[in-house]
């Protein structure tokens, strides 16, 4: 049998001790508490400045672009549809002469290094020379041709082809010498801008003077 004081004493340094060993266990976790909540803290914010970041690189990479993009698409729609509307008026076109117009300039503005709306521009100064919409259509190639060799604006080689054209006697879509003659005249100015100092832009100025006088005597554009 234990004596009583024994029992006692051997129960009062059990309790000590798990009390020791419950306080330390206590200060332990609350250290790995500190660190842990230290850690997660810096990782937080670490992840947070780089989704920040990601989407610094969103709005700067994408967001700006798309946004830059969108606008300048409904500037060239809106730009496009009024030239459309005044290629309309003066050409008189139907609605399904607009739609071939409107597809054509679209699609020579797809392969060339000009705007739909500038081919819009040469669109308009034939209708405004009273040529028909499908004849409009057919010459617009040879007038870009003519533009692009002589670096000048579509719309002012189209004024001055369709002018010329028209006060030396040239019917757009008719043939000279087996060529239609939008065709057949822009490489003729073409081939004058090649062999002499001189520009369409030149040429187009000569032509207020000398056209008239040149359709009135009959002269080809090859005599001029």
């Amino acid at each position: 049998m234990i004596p009583v004081g024994t029992a006692v004493g051997y129960l009062t340094l059990d309790y000590t001790q798990f009390s020791t060993n419950l306080k330390t266990a206590v200060n332990e976790a609350t250290g790995l508490s500190g660190k842990f909540s230290d850690t997660m803290g810096k990782g937080l914010t670490t992840v947070g400045n780089q989704i920040a970041g990601v989407g610094r690189t969103l709005t700067t990479g994408i967001t700006v672009p798309l946004t830059a993009a969108a606008v300048s698409s409904v500037k060239f729609g809106a730009e496009f549809d009024k030239k459309m509307s005044e290629v309309q008026a003066v050409s008189n076109a139907t609605e399904g002469e607009m739609k071939k117009m409107r597809d054509a300039a679209i699609d020579w503005g797809e392969k060339t290094v000009y705007t739909a709306t500038e081919a819009g521009d040469a669109l308009y100064y034939m209708g405004l020379a009273g040529w028909e919409p499908e004849k409009s259509i057919a010459a617009l190639g040879s007038v870009l041709n003519l533009a692009a060799a002589g670096d000048l604006e579509l719309g002012r080689t189209s004024d001055i082809v369709t002018d010329a054209m028209t006060a030396m006697g040239y019917e757009a879509g008719e043939l000279t010498n087996g060529i239609e003659n939008t065709a057949y005249f822009t490489n003729s100015l073409a081939a004058a801008m090649s062999n002499s100092n001189t520009d369409v832009d030149q040429m187009g100025e000569a032509f207020k003077y000398v056209s008239p006088l040149a359709g009135a005597l009959n002269m080809d554009i090859s005599d001029l």
